[in-house]
């Protein structure tokens, strides 16, 4: 399903030759702006493009120049650009499917369909997006969303509760930081909005749909044959926001709210860093580069470990804990001397 083929330069950052010839060959691009960095996508069709741009519109900018911190390349399966990365591989041979490549790594990824290469397109370009802010931001395995006078952190693996719960507190006023990535301003414990459309699965008995909205909407991805849809709330996007509460989610328990020390909680926050793409981990001291953003989230905020087996019961802890909540500031708010300009999207809300 999906293989790595080794560059035989290394990344492409170290082979401007290869890379403008990589570029020439790939007629399409699509322009971007994270945590104030530019990325560019370069394609051999127009379609990978508009799949990213409706996953990272939010993000979306005109072309400015060619001073980029990051770039991929998209080569479609028997495109005029395969023959070129042929020849950039440490064994050329024809690609077998589609591929990827992003500056920043040794490899390109492989996939054999266009589902696969769809998936693959996101995940790289959110990993690449985590290597270019690596300086600035921490990116955390977490939801995020504030609201009530309170940030919230909804931290946890897949499948545990944080797209449900999110949109559960969403509709109840929240607004909308990240669905499953949350970059934090290093040093600070601030966190940016990085808005994606929700990834809705269906019902594990029926496939169906779990919102009403989506009822008698086809899936916008068939993973696996598992559908899944994709849900906009482009208007609740927050303002960057301290978080108040930690909230681990446990997907085995049904019921219940623990308190989570502050140094447990950092050692948590510690397993759900994201890693920048290529990072060698055997060689990562985490204790030097994380512990001390770690530490200023779990000394921030009240720590808590909440049961999300039951996704009402887990909605109603939470909204229990932000009712009793003491935050004085407006909700998603920092002192102003902290927080940027907002971004701005090319498209409207």
């Amino acid at each position: 399903m999906k293989s790595l083929a080794r560059l035989a330069t290394g990344s492409l950052n170290r082979d401007i030759a290869a890379r403008t010839e990589l570029s020439r060959t790939l007629r399409h691009t699509g322009d971007f702006e994270f945590l104030g960095a530019p990325f560019r996508v370069h394609a051999s069709s127009q379609g990978p493009l508009a799949y990213l741009e409706r996953i990272y519109r939010y993000f979306r900018r005109d072309a400015q120049d060619d001073r980029l911190p990051g770039r991929m390349w998209v080569v479609e399966q028997d495109s005029p650009a395969a023959d070129v990365l042929a020849g950039l591989l440490a064994s050329p041979r024809p690609i077998p499917g589609h591929a990827v490549v992003v500056d920043s790594f040794d490899y390109a990824v492989v996939v054999a369909n266009r589902t696969m290469l769809r998936y693959y397109l996101s995940k790289l370009l959110r990993l690449a997006v985590v290597a270019i802010s690596e300086r600035t931001h921490v990116t955390l395995h977490a939801a995020s969303v504030c609201g009530g006078g309170c940030g919230l952190l909804l931290i946890g693996e897949a499948a545990v509760g944080k797209t449900s719960l999110s949109l559960a507190l969403i509709e109840r006023g929240f607004r909308y930081g990240a669905d499953d990535t949350t970059p934090v301003r290093r040093n600070h414990g601030t966190c940016d909005p990085f808005p994606t459309p929700f990834i809705v699965r269906g019902a594990q008995d029926t496939g169906a749909p779990l919102l009403p909205e989506l009822e008698g909407r086809r899936p916008d991805i068939a993973l696996l044959n598992e559908p899944r849809w994709l849900v906009d709330r482009w208007k609740a996007v927050a303002e960057p926001f301290r978080p108040d509460f930690l909230i681990f989610l446990d997907g085995q328990a049904g019921a219940g709210v623990a308190p989570i020390s502050p140094a447990n909680a950092a050692i948590e926050l510690l397993r759900n860093v994201i890693f920048p793409l290529g990072a060698d981990l055997t060689r990562i001291p985490l204790h030097e580069r994380y512990l001390d953003d770690a530490l200023i989230l779990a000394g921030h905020a009240q720590a808590l470990r909440v049961g999300s087996r039951r996704p009402g019961d887990a909605l109603h802890a939470i909204l229990d804990l932000v009712g009793a909540g003491t935050a004085e500031s407006v909700p998603g708010s920092v002192p102003d001397e902290k927080v940027p300009p907002r971004m701005t999207t090319t498209e409207s809300a």
